[in-house]
């Protein structure tokens, strides 16, 4: 069969460049991710003890993908303000930074919250 050639996509350079982000989005997916973690070490509880109706030993499959659902979503959905790429749940982590830089562009994305 035939190589097919593929685009290579260049990503222009924001590197100096600040953006700023909401942390609305990407906190809710750290509040899912350690939710579904927390959930989960429910199952650890001894047998014999009921959460909500349910025993503590199911508690942990529901919990266990809810944190793997949290991590996937963040690293694969979080969308950088200057490139538009969705690598920058990567740079996020397990918590929402005030500061984090884009691994593709290199521009410095500042999360900013809502004022009250």
């Amino acid at each position: 069969m035939a190589k097919k050639n593929t685009a290579v996509k260049t990503i222009p350079s924001h590197k100096g460049e600040t953006h700023k982000r909401s942390g609305i989005y990407p906190l809710i997916l750290c509040i899912l991710m350690w939710g579904g973690f927390a959930l989960g070490l429910f199952s650890w509880i001894p047998t014999g003890i009921t959460v909500f109706g349910k025993p503590t030993s199911i508690l942990g499959i529901p919990g266990g993908l809810l944190a793997l659902a949290g991590v996937f979503l963040m690293i694969y959905t979080v969308k950088c303000p200057a490139c538009g790429e969705k690598k920058l749940g990567r740079a996020m982590g397990t918590k929402v930074p005030k500061k984090c830089e884009c691994p593709d562009c290199h521009a410095t994305v500042e999360v900013e919250w809502p004022k009250k």
